[in-house]
């Protein structure tokens, strides 16, 4: 493998431990004091970071303590979009669970920031925000795929049902009691979003 190449391996992982890093430090605090008593310079400190190195992966300390979905991979993206022969549904189907990998490792980060943001209500409209950017990153593909099989399409409409189906099926999938025979293993989170997308396919074509 080049040596650039692996430089650049370095320096990715190097930048998502230190993200993760910052965001476990900003949570944690949060919880311990509360969403309002917590800084930019103490969650720095705590991470062992300076002020400025969290400005480099975070604009507002609210964009650390809330943890909304990741954007779409982008290879996924344009594999979605490329796809002319499956059927939409078929589709969304593969995208949702493609993008659900990503999110399936990370489930104890992901329910210490939602149970930070229920027990702290003013970090909910920056979680609908989380969940608006993602809506529109859906419809951007969406409208992409329509234009490549010249299919008239309502983008908006189509990336709302579907993010609420992500929605439904990962609010689920945090709350599932932990366990071997429970819904709270993280492969079962491909599970929830598989059947929702299922009972979606046939209440549309009931």
């Amino acid at each position: 493998m080049p040596t650039d190449v692996v430089r650049e391996d370095l320096r990715a992982v190097r930048r998502r431990q230190t993200r993760a890093a910052i965001t476990e430090a900003a949570v944690g605090l949060a919880l311990e004091r509360g969403a309002a008593a917590v800084t930019v310079d103490r969650i720095a400190a705590a991470a062992g970071v300076s002020r400025r190195t969290f400005f480099n992966y975070f604009h507002a300390k609210e964009d650390a303590l809330v943890h909304g979905p990741p954007p779409l991979a982008p290879e996924d993206a344009a594999a979605f979009a490329a796809d002319t022969e499956s059927s939409w549904l078929d589709a969304l189907k593969w995208l949702m669970l493609r993008h659900v990998r990503q999110v399936m490792t990370e489930r104890a980060e992901i329910v210490r920031s939602h149970r930070l943001v229920e027990g702290n209500p003013e970090l909910l409209p920056v979680l609908l925000q989380r969940f608006e950017e993602f809506d529109r990153c859906l419809i951007t593909v969406i409208e992409a795929r329509a234009e490549r099989v010249g299919h008239s399409l309502d983008a908006e409409l189509v990336a709302a049902v579907v993010t609420a189906v992500v929605r439904v099926a990962l609010q689920r999938w945090l709350h599932a009691p932990d366990g071997p025979d429970s819904g709270g293993k993280p492969s079962d989170l491909a599970a929830s979003m598989s059947e929702a997308l299922t009972t979606l396919r046939t209440t549309l074509l009931a």
